[in-house]
């Protein structure tokens, strides 16, 4: 199997940014480019209050593929690291934290052990009861 099998897909979350049905930006992303590589990255900037644009550019720019965000003339814009500069942090950090919600296993997922294993994990001694 490639490496490039392993996360072909794409998932699309909505970021709410108003109360009308309008004010609603759809942001389709690949879960699967979400790698140890680009968390490393991020670990490195965390600390960094100057570094939005570079955080917004190492996470966000390898995961959207697409979103329906328009300028003032209703073409859709790019997912570019120059229209990211345009945009304003706040809602930058929203799709990013729909995003993140959006990647997280199931909250409701019960937990039995102090490491947060699934139930009945670390009896099979593996992970297999994710998802059962």
């Amino acid at each position: 199997m490639k490496l490039s099998n392993l996360a072909p897909s794409t998932r699309t979350v909505q970021v709410r940014v108003g109360a009308g049905e309008e004010d609603v930006v759809n942001v389709t992303y690949r879960p699967g480019a979400l790698t140890i590589g680009i968390a490393d990255k991020l670990k490195e900037l965390r600390d960094n209050p100057m570094a939005d644009l570079e955080v917004a550019e190492v996470f966000l720019l390898p995961l959207i593929t697409k979103w329906d965000l328009q300028d003032e003339n209703g073409n859709e814009l790019p997912v570019t690291r120059e229209v990211f500069a345009q945009i304003p942090i706040e809602f930058l950090g929203m799709i990013f934290l729909e995003i993140r919600m959006d990647a997280l296993p199931n909250p409701q997922m019960p937990v039995t052990s102090e490491d947060g294993l699934p139930q009945g994990a670390r009896e099979e001694g593996s992970l297999s009861g994710i998802g059962s």
